[in-house]
């Protein structure tokens, strides 16, 4: 059950749904970064974890927690599988690509269980084939464990899995929506140039031509639209 929560950072209100994936979309230097870097500082530590490109902690200390992390292992292991990774015990004895360092940082902070992950360009060094292995994962388990997910994209196929989406423009929040509502209006994505993933970007055309009404987020189910 999600509920709406309006927040009050530097005089723009800020609206987020709680046990939702909330994207935030906006143009580089629009403001994003310093939003969610302030609106981390407003709930107590222990229930938000804010992620950026940088891991945290050194990657060797990454790798001992995980090791150590008994009683999570299970989660480690479906996680890591994700990336063909049978072995952590490897890691620790040569440097893994960025990509990775941010993978293992990101389980290390998800792992302790908080209600809300703000997630800014968290996995910008991961190929977009895992990622998207690992956001399909992700989004049964916050689901299931009613996280709430705050989070800025790099790759335009992120945003078919989001539930909410806020636009910021100039260091100033234009609008927030419900993702059905927001794909409708192109416009909006345009304005803060952000692109459509391939499958809304042909729903738009067809839509210009009134071949299809509703938005479309799989290209199997836009083909069953068609056959109709």
């Amino acid at each position: 059950m999600s509920s709406k929560v309006d927040i009050k950072i530097n005089e723009e209100k800020y609206t987020y749904y709680k046990n939702k994936w909330n994207i935030l979309i906006g143009k580089n230097k629009s403001g994003k970064t310093t939003l969610l870097k302030e609106l981390s500082l407003l709930f107590p530590q222990e229930k938000v974890f804010y992620v950026d490109d940088k891991p945290t902690y050194p990657q060797e200390k990454i790798i001992t927690n995980l090791l150590l992390d008994f009683e999570n292992q299970k989660i480690i292991e479906e996680i890591l599988k994700i990336f063909n990774i049978n072995d952590l015990m490897l890691f620790k004895d040569y440097q893994e690509t960025i990509g990775i360092y941010q993978l293992l940082n990101f389980i290390n902070m998800y792992l302790k269980k908080p209600e809300i992950i703000i997630l800014d360009q968290a996995f910008s060094m991961i190929d977009h084939y895992h990622k998207q292995q690992l956001f399909n994962w992700l989004k049964k388990d916050t689901k299931k464990k009613n996280i709430t997910i705050i989070i800025t994209i790099d790759w335009e196929e992120e945003l078919l899995f989001g539930d909410y989406f806020t636009f910021i423009k100039d260091k100033h929040i234009l609008s927030t929506g419900l993702n059905k509502k927001v794909f409708r209006n192109e416009q909006l994505f345009i304005d803060c140039n952000q692109h459509l993933p391939f499958v809304l970007q042909l729903y738009h055309k067809l839509k210009y031509y009134d071949v299809v009404d509703k938005p479309v987020y799989k290209l199997e189910s836009m083909i069953d639209e068609l056959w109709k």
